[in-house]
This record gives C-alpha cells, sequence and structure tokens, in this order.
C-alpha cells in the first residue's frame, strides 16, 4: 500500500494533515474501528426541511485542553447555527446523551477558533462531571437553528430542533484529541501528566 491510499486520506481528515497510516491504524484500533464509521462522515447539508444545503464543515484539530474547554479550529455553517462537541458515546447510540457542549450562535458563514465550555450551557443536559477526566477524541458537529429562537434545542426537544448540518443524510463531523494534562501534587512537587 502506498502512503497516499484511501486509508491515509481518512487519517488526514480524522487526526489531520501528516498522520500516518500506522497511526491511523492504532488510532482505529483505541476507537474500536469507530475512526472508520466517522469517516463516511463529513460536509455539505439537509435541513430539518429535507432541502439541500450546500459547504457545511468543521475542523477539530487535536489540542492541548485544561478540560473545561475545547477550540474548534474553523466551522462553516450556512445558514448559522451552533457546533456541537460530542463524546464518543455517539458512536454507541446516544445521540442526545454524549453533547457535552455547544457554541454560541454561530451567523451564516465561515468562523475561525471557537471556543466551546464543556459540561455546561447544554439546555436539556445534566453532567456529572465538570471537566475532562483523561484524553480522549471528542466529535465537532455543526448544527442548524431550524427554529429560529437563537438557542441550541437540539438536546432539550428530544431531537426534533436544530437538527446537524449533513451531507447525504449523514451528520457533517469533526474529530480530534482533547489532551488532558492534569497536576498532581506530591510531597511538596507539581507534577503534570497527560
Amino acid at each position: 500500500m502506498h502512503e497516499n491510499d484511501d486509508s491515509s486520506n481518512i487519517a488526514s481528515k480524522l487526526l489531520g494533515e501528516g498522520t500516518s497510516r500506522r497511526e491511523f491504524m492504532d488510532t482505529t484500533a483505541k476507537l474500536g474501528g469507530s475512526a472508520l464509521a466517522l469517516s463516511a462522515l463529513g460536509g455539505g447539508t439537509v435541513a430539518a426541511s429535507g432541502t439541500q444545503t450546500e459547504g457545511a464543515a468543521v475542523t477539530l484539530q487535536n489540542q492541548e485542553s485544561d478540560g473545561s474547554t475545547v477550540m474548534v479550529a474553523s466551522a462553516a455553517v450556512p445558514e448559522g447555527g451552533f457546533v456541537a462537541i460530542h463524546d464518543l458515546s455517539l458512536l454507541e447510540g446516544e445521540v442526545l446523551g454524549s453533547v457535552i457542549g455547544v457554541s454560541e450562535l454561530l451567523d451564516a458563514g465561515e468562523h475561525q477558533n471557537i471556543e466551546v465550555t464543556l459540561f455546561e450551557g447544554v439546555p436539556g443536559a445534566q453532567f456529572d462531571q465538570s471537566a475532562l477526566q483523561e484524553t480522549q477524541p471528542l466529535i465537532a458537529m455543526p448544527h442548524q437553528n431550524t427554529n429560529g429562537n437563537e438557542s441550541y434545542d437540539f438536546v432539550s426537544s428530544q431531537g426534533e430542533a436544530d437538527g446537524p448540518y449533513t451531507r447525504a443524510g449523514a451528520p457533517v463531523v469533526g474529530l480530534g484529541y482533547a489532551i488532558v494534562q492534569s497536576e498532581t501534587t506530591m510531597g511538596g512537587e507539581t507534577t503534570t501528566t497527560e
């Protein structure tokens, strides 16, 4: 196989440019194969009304995090909306329960460096933690503002309002690792771990 085969292209899309095939395969194994499932998802949109709108996209890069926020590198929301952050329980069918953060309302267009607070500010969601506890992959997903009330209501409406932008019926997504650094103090020394 060549470094430019389909799995390398998928690796670049999922884990960032320069990701080797081996790194992709290792990550795929860690995710139980779910990286391959995510690779099938991507840009364009079908609005809740079923009309097709082109151009939605999102990029979530690997990044260091204190566990309470993540930065979405870029998002394109052709009709405005939000960027939701999901944990990997999304891949186990937890569509609503996987939402752990959401951006402020974004105007129609392209946006850069969108900070999203985790574990608060998601209408209808309840959390038993205030921050990520360990390094883990997260999924960014742009959502529409289908009901026009300028509030993210996907979770509180049980998925009836503010659905995701999609391509060919699948949500537009971006996958990136939140590398959580924690500090522990032992015997007067502070140690940082990833």
